[in-house]
């Protein structure tokens, strides 16, 4: 993928080493990057960092993924 300024990814996912692996090759590739281990987590990360883009585990201790999705975009700043 190409673009013309690093992005802001949250990645989501309830298994530590999964999340924070895909979060480093993300930094590596250049983007700002950051995992969060559930819903709960996934809405206090994104109170500062506000992501361009969120890759959502389904399957989470707290709900899921799809439910996630509605609570994130209430908690970001519209575009």
């Amino acid at each position: 993928m190409t673009t013309s300024r690093p992005l802001r990814v949250l990645v989501v996912d309830d298994h530590p080493d999964g999340g924070e692996s895909c979060a480093e090759l993300l930094r590596l590739m250049g983007h700002d990057a950051r995992a969060a281990q559930s819903g709960a987590a996934a809405l206090r990360t994104v109170a500062g960092f506000d992501p361009d883009v969120a890759l959502l585990d389904l399957g989470l201790p707290d709900g899921d993924g799809f439910g996630l999705v509605g609570r994130l975009l209430a908690a970001l700043p519209r575009r």
